[in-house]
């Protein structure tokens, strides 16, 4: 009974993370790479069913430019991956660049 009890819970507790996307911009010439700048969003999904909004993608871009005013964002890097629960799983977007002045 001890064993089927850890088991089950290690089945529960188990995920799976995997790479979905990875993108990236053409690099700004290095004298120009002085600051850089990252936004991640995330979205929790139970029964493939979206707990939260679906824009997070959209939300993350706007984040990351928001941290560039009066200048323009490069080589940005753009990574997704997801992780999956027994119930539900975890879509993260990450994304970096470098906020270049003109």
């Amino acid at each position: 009974m001890r064993w089927l009890v850890i088991g089950m819970m290690a089945f529960l507790a188990g995920s799976c993370k995997s790479l979905t996307t990875v993108t990236i911009d053409p690099l700004p010439a290095q004298a120009q790479r002085r600051q850089l700048i990252e936004g991640e969003g995330t979205r929790w999904s139970i029964l493939l069913i979206p707990v939260a909004s679906t824009d997070f993608v959209q939300e993350t871009k706007q984040a990351l430019m928001g941290q560039c005013r009066g200048g323009r964002v490069e080589g940005v890097m753009t990574k997704m991956d997801q992780t999956s629960y027994v119930l539900a799983s975890v879509t993260t977007v990450t994304m970096r660049g470098f906020c270049v002045r003109s």
